[in-house]
């Protein structure tokens, strides 16, 4: 079971840098590369054994209280799912799936036959490489008759100016937004945007990423997003 909320304000040992794609891969032609996920076993240090407020075990920084209502759910264990811009990928996974960060990038769930499948379509601030990512997934997703209930967003429409501001505060530089799909969800439902921001040098805390906000946000279908001026220009 998938709880949000109790992310927030706890802290991640994750040093992923969005680049971890072979050689051949690199170079493949396929429309989606499958199976890019790395995962973080019990990655919220929260989690460890400590008492609120004091440093926990294996140097957990401090962290607060849990929630009553969470003490006796299930420890969080994540799947990141790797990006790699000009590239699509996506993976199967029964556990939340998180992916990021997000540079104007869309986020996709979708059935292939009794399976669902998590995808990033790796935009880029380059409008060449862009393109690429997203006309390999108009042409997937237009042509692949296996793919269908294709459900999508973009996590950058849910944080205001003044939540950026906050953890850029927080990081000592811009905070990034992340993509968080929960497992067993259908339709619009079970999608979070999610504000990491790397901690500052010179912090106790120094090396980890905290999760600032975690926002419940929405799907569209694909339908509505390939009429968008994300993609409706994208020619395949």
């Amino acid at each position: 079971m998938a709880y949000p909320e109790d992310l927030v304000g706890k802290y991640i040992r994750w040093n992923r840098t969005g680049t971890a794609l072979s050689a051949e891969e690199k170079k493949s032609d396929e429309y989606v590369l499958t199976g890019h996920s790395a995962n973080l076993p019990v990655p919220v240090f929260h989690y460890f054994a400590g008492s609120p407020g004091k440093p926990g075990a294996r140097g957990a920084p401090s962290v607060p209280p849990r929630p009553a209502n969470f003490i006796n759910l299930t420890p969080w264990n994540i799947s990141f799912l790797d990006y790699f811009p000009g590239k699509v990928t996506a993976v199967q996974s029964q556990s939340p799936v998180l992916t990021g960060p997000m540079s104007g990038c869309y986020l996709f769930r979708y059935q292939d036959q009794s399976s669902t499948w998590y995808a990033h379509v790796g935009t880029a601030e380059t409008e060449e490489v862009s393109v690429q990512a997203k006309t390999k997934w108009k042409i997937f997703a237009e042509t692949s008759r296996m793919a269908t209930n294709i459900w999508g967003q973009s996590p950058l429409r849910f944080f205001d100016d003044q939540t950026l501001a906050s953890a850029g505060l927080l990081a000592g530089g811009p905070p990034h937004i992340f993509g968080l799909f929960q497992p067993g969800q259908d339709g619009n439902k079970g999608f979070y945007a999610v504000l990491l921001a790397r901690i500052k040098s010179g912090a106790p805390e120094h090396g980890y990423v905290k999760v600032c906000a975690v926002k419940e946000s929405y799907l569209q279908r694909w339908d509505v997003i390939k009429k968008t001026d994300a993609f409706k220009d994208i020619r395949t």
